[in-house]
């Protein structure tokens, strides 16, 4: 996953990575039906039970606020922002100083490109409440995305410090240690990760790796196949890399062992996996024809292959079926080097 590719991964940080899915990690209740578990859950009921509050003329200054930041959170696990801000600044207007309202704002600022605003206001947050672990989530995704890896780095050290069990953080964190050529280390963080529950990483978030929206079970799964790759560890990485295909065996997770095995050095006792890398991209094109990432890497394939016209119609094809601004400077270079090649010929 690029960070620079980021326009796909806000969405997602709007749903669960960075904002109101990793924001609420006790139970707090403003009343019957508004507590933090039912918002979590996205119950119907929890809407109309935090408006009671928020409009009962008795209810107590704290009760309205923990109302609207309950009401809040349920907007924006059901991806309604505008709704969402709304509320978060209706509470900041009777609590200016509110640690967690000011963070749910400063995501909602993140999703939206604002970066400079999300950082102030997350700076402030932590200021007033500097043991909010997903706070400083949100300045290491701003560092990232400034290419400041090591303060990215420090930030995601404090928010595991905060709560060891942050999984997002940790994922986070070995994408960041391997970005920094400190795969021994980033593999402690991917190692704790798949030994997790499915079922408690896929509700922590989610990841945006290929053009796909990947539960985090399945994201972190792919990021120790890849820690063990850089680490050279490679039969390790290619039994990770056999066991997400087993068991669940599509385009995408075919795509991602072409990869794999199409980028495993040649020499010193290893030989070229490039015929098992082009079988499980055909594959992959072959179970989803409207993939433009299996065709890319198809088409990679049938290039080293040399068999430079079929790769440029899959690149063409490629092409026509893109439909991620992100996703096509990659096909365009591609296009480009297929067709250098094809002519020097």
């Amino acid at each position: 996953m690029d960070i620079c590719l980021a326009a796909a991964r806000l969405a997602l940080v709007a749903v669960l990575a960075v904002g109101a899915a990793r924001s609420v990690q006790a139970e707090e209740s403003a009343g019957p039906g508004c507590t933090t578990s039912i918002v979590e859950s996205g119950q119907s009921e929890a809407g109309p039970a935090c408006t009671a509050i928020i409009e009962d003329p008795n209810a107590t200054h704290e009760a309205r606020v923990l109302a609207l930041l309950m009401r809040g959170i349920w907007h924006y696990r059901a991806w309604r922002p505008q709704e969402a801000k709304r509320d978060i600044e209706r509470g900041l207007e009777l609590v200016p100083d509110h640690a967690k309202l000011l963070q749910l704002l400063a995501s909602l600022h993140l999703d939206n490109g604002d970066d400079a605003k999300a950082e102030e206001l997350a700076r402030r947050s932590a200021e007033i409440d500097p043991n909010r672990s997903n706070t400083f989530e949100i300045l290491a995704t701003i560092a990232r995305r400034k290419g400041e890896l090591r303060v990215a780095l420090g930030y995601l050290n404090r928010a595991v410090e905060l709560r060891p069990d942050n999984a997002m953080a940790k994922y986070d964190r070995a994408q960041v240690l391997r970005k920094l050529n400190r795969a021994s280390e980033a593999l402690l963080d991917t190692s704790w990760l798949i030994s997790q529950p499915t079922q408690n990483l896929d509700s922590a978030g989610m990841d945006f790796i290929d053009g796909r929206y990947v539960p985090l079970a399945l994201a972190s799964t792919i990021a120790h196949a890849e820690v063990l790759q850089s680490l050279e560890r490679f039969e390790e990485a290619e039994a990770q890399f056999n066991a997400i295909v087993s068991n669940d065996r599509n385009a995408f997770t075919l795509t991602q062992r072409s990869l794999f095995l199409h980028g495993l050095p040649i020499g010193a006792g290893m030989k070229s996996r490039l015929q098992e890398a082009m079988t499980d991209a055909k594959e992959a094109v072959g179970l989803d024809a409207r993939d433009a990432r299996a065709r890319r890497q198809y088409a990679s394939t049938l290039e080293y292959a040399r068999r430079h016209s079929e790769a440029l119609a899959e690149i063409d094809v490629a092409l026509e079926l893109e439909r991620r601004e992100d996703g096509m400077p990659a096909l365009l270079e591609s296009r480009k080097a297929i067709a250098r090649t094809r002519k020097a010929r």
